[in-house]
C-alpha cells in the first residue's frame, strides 16, 4: 500500500523576507556565558570572488553593516574587543551570492501543448522566450576559539551563523534585513540562556 500526501500552501510569501533563513549551530561544551576578548576583521571577505592568497571583500556598506551588528551583540555580552593576538575568540565572516537564471524557449508550450515552435501567443512587447532569474545571498560568521591545545593545528569553531535570503530590493532593505537576521542569531541559544 502506498499513501501520498501533497499539502501545499495557498500563499507564498508576501515580501522579500519571508524568505529569509536563518541558521546557527554551537559546540555545546563551550562556555558562552564567560566573558571573553574577541576579535573580529575591518571587512567581510567575498567567498565567491576571493582564491587562495588573493582576497576580495565585499561592498563596504554591506561589509560595515555586517561588522557592526556582530561587535554590538558582542559588546551586549559583555565581551571586549581587542588585538588579534590577544582574543580569547576570533570571528571570521564572510559572504557570496548566486544568481539563478531560467531560460524557457518554448514558452508557448503551457498555453498551446499541440502546437509546434512558432504557435502561440505573447504580450505586445515580449519576445519569443523568456530569460528569469533570481539571486540569493548568504553571510557566514564562524566564532572560532584558537586555544592551542587542538591538534593538527586545527582551530575549533564554537558557533556558526549562517543567514541566506533573496537579494532584492533597495541597498536599505537588504542592510536591515542582514541586521535583523544577525540580530536574532543572538537571540537563540547560546546566547540566550
Amino acid at each position: 500500500m502506498c499513501l501520498l500526501v501533497f499539502g501545499c500552501y495557498p500563499e507564498g510569501g508576501e515580501y522579500v523576507e519571508d524568505y529569509d533563513a536563518l541558521y546557527t549551530n554551537y559546540d555545546p561544551e563551550f562556555d558562552f556565558g564567560a566573558t571573553y576578548t574577541y576579535s573580529i576583521p575591518d571587512k567581510v571577505l567575498d567567498l565567491d570572488e576571493s582564491s587562495e592568497g588573493d582576497a576580495v571583500y565585499i561592498d563596504q556598506p554591506y561589509s560595515s553593516a555586517i561588522l557592526e551588528t556582530l561587535i554590538s551583540n558582542l559588546n551586549a555580552l559583555g565581551w571586549t574587543k581587542v588585538a588579534p593576538e590577544n582574543a580569547d575568540v576570533v570571528l571570521v565572516t564572510g559572504a557570496f551570492d548566486d544568481t539563478y537564471i531560467a531560460y524557457n524557449p518554448w514558452w508557448w508550450d503551457w498555453y498551446y501543448p499541440w502546437y509546434g515552435p512558432g504557435w502561440g501567443w505573447y504580450y505586445p512587447g515580449y519576445s519569443p522566450g523568456y530569460v528569469s532569474g533570481y539571486s540569493t545571498g548568504s553571510v557566514i560568521v564562524q566564532m572560532t576559539y584558537p586555544d592551542g591545545t587542538s591538534a593538527d593545528d586545527e582551530v575549533p569553531v564554537v558557533w556558526l551563523g549562517a543567514l541566506n535570503g533573496l537579494l532584492q530590493g533597495g541597498q536599505n532593505n537588504i542592510i536591515s534585513r542582514v541586521t535583523s537576521n544577525l540580530d536574532q542569531a543572538f537571540n537563540q541559544p547560546p546566547f540566550n540562556n
